[in-house]
């Protein structure tokens, strides 16, 4: 079992009275429940200073302010502690800290099955039957728990077979990555995803890779291209509608290729995005496909001033063509990221 720690944490009860500490207790007893059916993978998030990821921690944080948190002192609300970047990485450092020095805790929850644990540190902790020990096999620098939970999913899926591989989250992230490193690595055991919040589907990644094999391939081009944590999202555009045009024949397979031109890659994403706002005509630049949509929306007018309201000024152009050349390159090394 693979566990997004900060999926969960939203999940589990949340103390009205008490402290730190009593959270913390609540965290504990959910881990001792999971280390009686399986092995348990802990990923907690990182927070690297002047990130792309810092970036978008920033823009989705509300106005709350830092606490200064520590196992005694009293809880603060969930939205002030979970909404608040300084607040839950704080929160996240005293969960390790309690976990991995609580002995008697690990001596007990740990003898049937292994405790692995991702915090801040490159190499995450194994502990079996109370013992500690590195994961050198499991080392990454990467800040993202997204790509830390498919690297511990598809290195347990290669590792056994038959085993069967559980991810606890609902991020839509999460689901492409794991059903395209599947398909790639031609893996042969069983992977789901679930949602942490009990009631809801579980997928099964095995037989999404399977049934959709045409489309999977694509699913990280589009998946960046169309909007995630580390490029902009296109305006109007979803990941159904993304995937809808993928089916059409339209394909990305440039995008994440290091050594691909960035002039084909650009043609490649500009035909792929004129499909999505449903110009299916070959078409140069996102500044024609804008006017062009534009033109579409003011049919009502007269042709005369239709065509002179479509003129965009040439500084214009050049800095929309610039502006979406960079999201493509950046949208392509998002895709090599992984």
């Amino acid at each position: 079992m693979v566990v997004d720690v900060s999926a969960l944490l939203w999940t589990l009860e949340w103390p009205s009275q008490g402290t730190v500490d009593t959270f913390i207790s609540v965290f504990k007893v959910w881990v001792n429940a999971r280390l009686l059916e399986a092995d348990v993978h802990l990923c907690f998030d990182r927070y690297f200073e002047y990130s792309t990821k810092s970036s978008t921690r920033s823009a989705r944080a509300n106005a709350t302010r830092v606490h200064q948190l520590e196992r005694k002192t009293p809880l603060p609300a969930r939205d002030a502690v979970l909404k608040n970047s300084a607040n839950k990485k704080q929160l996240n450092t005293l969960l390790c800290d309690a976990i991995l020095s609580d002995d008697n805790f690990l001596q007990h929850a740990t003898q049937n099955h292994q405790l692995v644990v991702t915090g801040e540190n490159d190499m995450p902790t194994q502990v079996s039957k109370g013992r500690k020990s590195p994961r050198l096999d499991l080392a990454s620098t990467h800040e993202e728990a997204d790509i830390l939970i498919t690297q511990q999913a598809i290195h347990l899926a290669k590792k056994d077979p038959e085993s069967h591989v559980r991810v606890v989250c609902d991020d839509t992230d999460v689901f492409a990555l794991p059903a395209y490193y599947y398909l790639s690595e031609k893996l042969q055991s069983s992977l789901t995803m679930q949602s942490p919040i009990m009631g809801r589907s579980c997928i099964d990644v095995k037989e999404t890779a399977r049934k959709h094999s045409a489309i999977v391939p694509e699913l990280l081009a589009l998946h960046a291209l169309t909007g995630c944590d580390s490029a902009a999202a296109t305006y109007g555009i979803g990941k159904t509608k993304a995937i809808a045009v993928v089916r059409k024949g339209y394909t990305l397979d440039q995008l994440g290729k290091p050594l691909a031109n960035i002039v084909e890659v650009t043609e490649q994403a500009t035909a792929f995005m004129g499909a999505c706002y449903g110009i299916t005509t070959p078409t140069s630049s996102m500044i024609k496909i804008r006017q062009k949509l534009w033109a579409v929306g003011h049919r009502r007018l007269a042709n005369r001033q239709q065509h002179r309201s479509c003129v965009v000024c040439p500084q214009l152009q050049k800095r929309l063509s610039r502006t979406f050349i960079e999201h493509t390159t950046k949208s392509s090394l998002t895709g090599t990221v992984p």
